[in-house]
């Protein structure tokens, strides 16, 4: 899920609906991979920059739909 770009959000929820029993296992572990957002949120959007223009609101506000879609705050993708 980090390879497709997957928020530590999404992650975490995915895996407590697999595994609720381990809920404190998968917090140490994704607690240790020391996970940067921001960055997975610039390549996303270096990779929609190709198919969307992004001097366009309409086309902005695609891109930021599919990034809260992927499991991000919304302050965390204006930032």
């Amino acid at each position: 899920m980090l390879e497709r770009g997957k928020s530590r959000r999404f992650i975490e929820m995915t895996l407590r609906g697999l595994y609720p029993l381990f809920t404190d296992q998968i917090n140490i572990l994704l607690d240790s991979l020391c996970l940067d957002e921001a960055d997975i949120i610039r390549g996303t959007i270096q990779k929609y920059a190709s198919q969307y223009d992004l001097g366009d609101p309409k086309s902005r506000q695609k891109i930021i739909q599919k990034l809260v879609a992927r499991g991000f705050g919304y302050d965390l993708i204006k930032k």
